[in-house]
C-alpha cells in the first residue's frame, strides 16, 4: 500500500495550483481531451499554466492525449499550446490503425477491418522522438512524441483514449501503460515487486548522513542496556550491602541513595559529551543540474546537522555554484523527516504539546523560522533553489550512431570537475579531470562503456558496487552507509536498474532521476567538485563548522548537433 500508485482527478481548472511547487506530490500529470470545457477557464487565468510549464522545466512529467478537440485546446490560443512539442497545424484524417497497433502490443485488432476514421492533431516543426506516425516518414504525421522540456518530459500522444474504437480496445491499457512508461501488461505479470527493502532512498541517505558525522559517537544499544543494569544493580542490591555490611547503619542510605545518582548523573552526562562534544556539525549532499540549451539551473540539497544544545533556528538557504554565490535566485526550504509514519515521519499523527511552541514559515516559502532542535539530536533539512547562469559549460557535441559522441567541451565553472562521466543513449564515456579553462576531446580513442557499467563500477570514486557479494548479486547493499553510492543510485535509479538495484524505490524525490533524458537529443556530463556548495544560515551566522562533510555533484544536461 505504501508504494502504491495512487491516481487523482482533477474536474475544475479551479483546482489547478497556481505555483509550481503544488505539483511536487505528483509523479506524472495526464491531461486528456475529451472534455475540452474543463481547460476553458485557464485561458483566462494564466498563472495555472506558466506553473504548470515551470514544474515540468524543472522536472515534472506531463502526458497529453489530445484528438479531435485539437483546435481548441492546442491551436495558437489554446491553453495546452505552450506544453506541445510542435505547432499544431490541422486536423488530419488517420484511416488505418496499422500504427497504432505497431505502438500498442495487444493481441486484438483495434477494428475489425483495420480501418478507422479518427481525426489526429496534425504537428509541424515536431521536437523530440517520434515513436509512432503514419506515413511514409515520420514528420508526415507524427502520433506519438516524447520530448524533453527543459529537465522534465513531455509525451505527446495524438489520439483520445476514451473515445471509440480506443474506449472498447482490448489494447487501451497498454498504450496508457506506455504513456507513462509503466510495463505492459505481460511485462509488469511477470515481474518482481519485493526487492527486500520498503523503505525510500531518501530515508537511507537520511540514515548514511546520520552515520558520517566527524567527531560524534553514538553508544551502542547492547552497551546503553547493559549500563542501565549496571546502574539498577547499583542503586538497589548494591547501595543496601553497603549500607548494611560496611556502614552498618541503614539511615544512611538516605545519603548514600542520591550521592549514587548524583554520580551516575554526572558520568553520564560526562560520556555524552566526550562521545558527542559541543560543536555543531553539518553533513550535506547537494545535486546541482544545469540546461545548458536555456542556461537554467536548479539545485537541489539535503541538509542532516547536529545541534549540540537546545536551540532554535531561523534557517535560510544561500545558493552557491562554484565557488560564487547564485544571484537572482529562488528557493524553497523545509525540514525532511522519515517516508512513513514512524517517530519522526512526514506521516506521523504527533501534535505540538500544551506548552511547545511549533516553528513557522516565512511568507515565500525560502525561511524556517524558530524551528526547535533539542540537545544532541539532529535535524535533516532540503532545499531547492533555481537560478540562471552564464555558460557554465561550452560543449559542442554530435549524436553518431549507435549512441557514440564526437566532439568537445570545456570547464567555465570556475572550479575543477572530478570523475567526469558523459552519458548518451547507453553509452558512458570516462573523461580525465577537468581543472577551469580544460577542454576535453570526445572521439574514437575514447572507448565508452555501458552507462550501467560506468555508475557501478569502482572507476574514479563511481564505486556502487562495494563488497564482492554485492557485485555477484548485482544488487547495491540494502545496509550500505556509502552517501556517495545512494547518492548515484538516486541520481539514475533507472539507468542502474531501478529499485530491483538500489533494492529501495525513489519516490519522494523522483525528480532527481535523469535517466530518461539519457535518450534523445542530448547528452548528461556527471562531475563531483570539491566545493562546500550551497550554505545555510541561522540569523546572521553560517550553520556550518570545521568538521563539515559535504558531496556535491553536478550535471549538465547538453544538447545534441546533428552529424555533419
Amino acid at each position: 500500500e505504501q508504494l502504491a500508485t495512487r491516481a487523482v482527478k482533477v474536474v475544475d481548472a479551479a483546482d489547478l495550483p497556481l505555483e509550481w511547487f503544488g505539483y511536487e506530490s505528483i509523479d506524472t500529470l495526464v491531461l486528456n481531451s475529451s472534455q475540452p470545457e474543463l481547460y476553458r477557464p485557464l485561458t483566462a487565468s494564466p498563472q495555472r499554466i506558466d506553473a504548470l510549464v515551470r514544474w515540468v522545466e524543472l522536472g515534472g512529467r506531463v502526458v497529453i492525449f489530445c484528438g479531435a478537440n485539437a483546435p481548441e485546446l492546442i491551436g495558437p490560443d489554446g491553453p495546452l499550446a505552450p506544453l506541445i512539442p510542435g505547432k499544431f497545424d490541422t486536423l488530419a484524417p488517420l484511416r488505418e490503425t496499422q500504427p497504432i497497433e505497431s505502438f500498442v502490443p495487444s493481441e486484438a485488432a483495434l477494428t475489425i477491418n483495420r480501418e478507422t476514421q479518427l481525426q489526429v492533431p496534425q504537428l509541424t516543426d515536431v521536437q523530440g522522438q517520434i515513436l509512432a506516425f503514419a506515413g511514409q516518414n515520420p514528420t508526415d504525421l507524427p502520433l506519438v512524441i516524447r520530448a524533453r522540456r527543459g529537465l522534465g518530459e513531455v509525451t505527446f500522444i495524438g489520439l483520445e483514449p476514451d473515445a471509440a474504437p480506443l474506449a472498447d480496445w482490448q489494447g487501451r491499457v497498454n498504450l496508457l501503460r506506455l504513456a507513462l512508461q509503466w510495463p505492459t501488461t505481460a511485462a509488469a505479470d511477470g515481474a518482481s515487486g519485493n526487492y527486500g527493502q520498503e523503505e525510500d532512498l531518501i530515508d537511507r541517505l537520511r540514515r548514511a548522513l546520520d552515520g558520517s558525522f566527524v567527531g560524534v559517537k553514538t553508544a551502542p544499544f547492547a552497551l546503553v542496556a547493559l549500563l542501565v543494569l549496571l546502574y539498577i544493580l547499583l542503586i538497589g542490591p548494591g547501595d543496601y550491602f553497603f549500607v548494611k555490611r560496611v556502614l552498618k547503619r541503614m539511615e544512611l542510605t538516605w545519603i548514600t541513595f542520591p550521592l549514587i545518582v548524583a554520580a551516575v548523573s554526572t558520568a553520564a552526562y560526562w560520556a555524552a559529551h566526550y562521545m558527542k562534544g559541543d560543536q555543531l556539525r553539518v553533513n550535506q549532499v547537494e545535486i546541482v543540474d544545469v540546461d545548458l540549451s536555456t542556461g537554467r539551473a536548479r539545485g537541489t540539497v539535503w541538509t542532516h546537522f547536529f545541534s549540540p544544545r537546545v536551540e532554535r533556528y531561523n534557517l535560510t538557504l544561500a545558493p552557491q555554484f562554484g565557488d560564487e554565490p547564485v544571484s537572482n535566485h529562488q528557493s524553497l526550504v523545509a525540514w525532511l523527516g522519515a517516508t512513513g509514519a514512524g517517530l519522526d515521519g512526514m506521516r506521523g499523527r504527533t501534535q505540538t504539546g500544551l506548552f511547545e511552541r511549533g516553528y513557522d514559515f516565512s511568507p515565500p516559502l525560502d525561511a524556517l523560522l524558530d524551528l526547535p532542535v533539542q540537545e544532541w539530536s539532529t535535524k535533516t533539512l532540503v532545499g531547492r533553489w533555481s537560478a540562471e547562469l552564464i555558460e557554465p559549460i561550452d560543449a559542442k557535441l554530435e549524436g553518431l550512431d549507435d549512441d557514440q559522441l564526437a566532439g568537445h567541451l570545456t570547464n567555465r565553472t570556475g572550479v575543477e570537475l572530478q570523475d567526469c562521466l558523459l552519458m548518451h543513449g547507453n553509452l558512458a564515456y570516462r573523461l580525465p579531470n577537468l581543472a577551469d579553462g580544460a577542454v576535453a576531446t570526445i572521439d574514437e580513442s575514447l572507448q565508452p562503456s555501458t552507462v550501467k557499467t560506468a555508475l557501478t563500477n569502482a572507476e574514479a570514486g563511481f564505486d556502487i558496487g562495494g563488497s564482492p557479494a554485492e557485485v555477484a548479486s548485482n544488487r547495491l547493499d540494502s545496509n550500505t552507509t556509502d552517501v556517495n553510492r545512494l547518492a548515484i543510485a538516486m541520481m539514475f535509479h533507472e539507468a542502474v536498474g531501478g529499485a530491483e538495484f538500489a533494492q529501495s524505490p525513489n519516490r519522494y524525490q523522483a525528480f532527481t532521476d535523469l535517466s530518461r533524458l539519457l535518450q534523445g537529443d542530448q547528452a548528461i556530463l556527471l562531475a563531483r567538485v570539491e566545493v562546500p556548495g550551497s550554505q545555510w544560515t541561522d540569523g546572521e551566522s553560517s550553520l556550518a563548522s570545521n568538521q563539515d562533510r559535504r558531496w556535491v555533484y553536478y550535471r549538465f544536461v547538453i544538447p545534441l548537433q546533428e552529424a555533419e
